[in-house]
């Protein structure tokens, strides 16, 4: 039973009075949330920072219809009981957000179960790691990582963005995140001035409201299974943190509550649109009719079909033969 792995929150330990946001919570041994209609469940890790972002969170409405959000409590410490934890919720379809657990369990979970990883944060973790590993990097600052971290990140992914190139680029960061699967976001990732008592910010950063777009984004990616919100404080006072943490966390519910699926491996409602330019093939590209999103589409010598989701702007850069470098990478890598 999930209850025996999970430790129930009460109200009087959070100070909820007004419970506005979660549909369900787990504050007794003798109420458990009934999983069979859930879609998110919040888990923390005991710690005060998850303490303090229930608190927030609670301070925001939910105007969710579609989804249904149901607070966990805390998970045991232990590794092997998370790992049974968010194996279970993964079987039932449920996504959980786990606040307050670190990169280094993100990473264990990304590849145990073979999924790609979305790192939020303004470093590179794991970039040196000798594995398969799909990692991307999303707001990484170039002045505190090297020069040879950046060319690798280079190579090995299509959807990473340093925070120049993300903020040059802020409204068409989505197809970035489209294929999100597991995600970690570290609150270092915004400016010093928005998470003052975050080790590793630096006065150069996301700002909230753009990690918030961000996460948006993230959370209509018909592809995310796992989410962890991280944060290390360099005292005890973590108020404006967990706000920000809180404000997060709703705008990933708001993009899951809206997301549709308009993936070409879920739907057949497409337009396609063949390339004829100075790249050494033709590039289809397709877009769905509803949602009016893009993808490329390459099939590869098996008859496998390899999509690469993408912005108007690059299907219109690749009509008037600019082809991107992210689309001209995917090319070549396939």
């Amino acid at each position: 039973m999930l209850s025996s792995l999970l430790i129930p929150v009460s109200d009087k330990e959070i100070g909820v009075e007004n419970k506005l946001f979660f549909n369900q919570y787990f504050t007794s041994d003798d109420n458990f949330p009934d999983l069979s209609v859930a879609n998110i469940a919040l888990i923390g890790n005991g710690s005060d920072i998850s303490k303090n972002v229930r608190k927030s969170i609670e301070n925001f409405k939910n105007h969710f219809k579609n989804i249904q959000i149901v607070d966990l409590g805390d998970a045991l410490n232990d590794e092997d009981h998370l790992e049974n934890i968010l194996s279970e919720l993964n079987k039932q379809n449920i996504i959980p957000i786990l606040i307050g657990f670190d990169a280094s369990i993100a990473y264990k979970y990304a590849s145990e179960n073979n999924k790609a990883l979305h790192f939020i944060c303004n470093n590179l973790p794991y970039i040196d790691a000798d594995d398969n590993q799909i990692k991307n990097y999303i707001g990484y600052q170039r002045h505190i990582v090297s020069l040879e971290e950046m060319n690798e990140v280079d190579q090995i992914s299509f959807n990473s963005l340093s925070l120049g190139k993300l903020r040059g680029s802020i409204n068409n960061i989505e197809p970035n995140l489209r294929d999100t699967e597991t995600l970690y976001l570290n609150l270092n990732v915004v400016r010093s001035s928005d998470a003052p008592n975050a080790i590793g910010t630096l006065p150069s950063g996301l700002t909230t409201e753009e990690l918030c777009q961000i996460m948006k984004f993230t959370g209509t990616s018909n592809k995310i299974n796992t989410v962890f919100l991280d944060v290390k404080l360099s005292n005890q006072e973590s108020k404006i943190e967990s706000n920000v943490l809180a404000l997060t966390l709703w705008y990933l519910v708001e993009g899951l509550n809206m997301k549709m699926n308009d993936h070409p491996s879920q739907s057949n409602d497409f337009s396609g649109y063949i390339i004829n330019g100075s790249a050494s093939q033709d590039i289809e590209f397709i877009r769905h009719n509803i949602s009016q999103k893009w993808w490329i589409m390459l099939t590869d010598d098996q008859g496998q079909k390899h999509y690469l989701p993408c912005s108007n702007d690059e299907y219109t850069q690749t009509v008037a033969d600019e082809i991107p470098d992210r689309v001209l990478k995917f090319l070549n890598n396939h």
